[in-house]
């Protein structure tokens, strides 16, 4: 019969052996150990608690009746909840190669056999507890760290909706004494550095609102898309830019013509790479841009590509997806596009790339993870 559970916070192994004799000695051996030893007799038994428990590793007998050690370790393998559980298998018999690879093919991450050398078995439980301890810890710091993340976007949230009215009431005194000329001369350069101040807050407000309501918005369902569709809608939403720039966009979608992502965040990530390559077009030269899938071996590619200003990837690389990160100052802009581009593309599991060099152009790669 299987031990019952200690309610510390120790780890647990599961010692598996259809010989009470085993097990008494198994126990012996690994005492000096911080750990919760669990013991089952069959392999029922094992399946049975390990649903019930987490443990940190499992040493299994090969020769057991009903159920023997492979037969156990294959179910193990194909249920979620146990499946990474480290498992070492315990033999009596000799160092057979077909029963070798078994053992390994099943997912065993090593045999021992008996009689069983207790250095050796104390050297290797002592490894896999560390594994696990330090696999625990990092669990942890990353649950503490989203913890810390939600609360920054609250935080956030809080502020700039707090900060909203009494900002946009600034604007309108300032608009009204502008309105009422109540500005005397000698102080007219005063009053506009406090209205651009009042002009930057006010857009550093929008701007952090369109970032957290998009982070909320991040849990669309996958549609199948038609990416020339698509495409089509946008150049009509932004018409007027196409018109001033003569932008030339060439299209090539024969290897993936449909997609599965949620419409609103497709269209997000290719009207603002459009509108960046318009907005940050050479003057002198007419501007291209290309727009084309591919199939690669991380899924659905889509590729902009265009011939405007560039990036110099040495200086600002490291920065390119940050907030407020603007690299061409002559050109108004808020510096939260990619930033933005790149927070959907990661939500879908997806990866963003970019090549970029200055006066040649950029090139974005997004790989759309397709898989619903």
């Amino acid at each position: 019969m299987t031990n019952l559970i200690n309610t510390d916070n120790l780890p647990n192994l599961l010692l598996v052996d259809d010989h009470p004799a085993n097990l008494t000695a198994l126990k012996k051996l690994l005492k000096s150990f911080e750990v919760n030893l669990i013991t089952a007799s069959s392999g029922q038994e094992a399946l049975s608690v390990l649903l019930r428990h987490e443990f940190a590793l499992i040493i299994m007998d090969v020769q057991m009746p009903d159920m023997d050690g492979f037969e156990t370790v294959e179910l193990i393998k194909q249920h979620k909840k146990t499946a990474q559980i480290p498992v070492i298998f315990a033999t009596a018999h000799s160092e057979e190669p077909e029963k070798v690879y078994r053992a390994y093919n099943i997912g065993a991450v090593d045999i021992l056999h008996k009689p069983i050398n207790a250095d050796i078995l104390k050297g290797k439980v002592k490894v896999f507890l560390e594994l696990y301890l330090q696999n625990k810890q990092l669990k942890e710091l990353q649950l503490e760290t989203l913890k810390k993340n939600k609360e920054l976007e609250q935080f956030g949230f809080i502020a700039s909706h707090d900060l909203k009215a009494p900002v946009s009431n600034i604007m309108s005194l300032i608009n009204l004494i502008e309105d009422v000329n109540g500005i005397k001369e000698e102080s007219q350069i005063l009053f506009e550095k406090l209205k651009g101040s009042a002009e930057q807050m006010h857009n550093t407000i929008v701007t952090l609102n369109k970032v957290i309501s998009l982070k909320k918005t991040l849990q669309f369902p996958r549609e199948n898309l038609k990416v020339a569709t698509i495409l089509d809608d946008i150049l009509i939403n932004i018409d007027d830019m196409m018109i001033e720039s003569k932008a030339d966009i060439e299209t090539d979608f024969s290897v993936i013509e449909h997609v599965d992502y949620p419409e609103v965040h497709f269209r997000h990530i290719i009207q603002n790479l459009l509108t960046n390559a318009i907005k940050y077009r050479k003057l002198e030269e007419p501007l291209v841009v290309k727009v084309k899938t591919e199939d690669t071996d991380n899924g659905p590619c889509l590729i902009v590509e265009d011939n405007g200003k560039g990036i110099d990837m040495e200086k600002y690389g490291h920065k390119l997806f940050g907030l407020f990160q603007r690299f061409h100052l002559d050109i108004k802009g808020k510096g939260i596009g990619l930033h933005m581009i790149k927070t959907i593309v990661e939500n879908y599991n997806g990866q963003i790339e970019v090549e970029s060099q200055s006066g040649v152009g950029t090139l974005f790669k997004i790989y759309l993870n397709n898989k619903v």
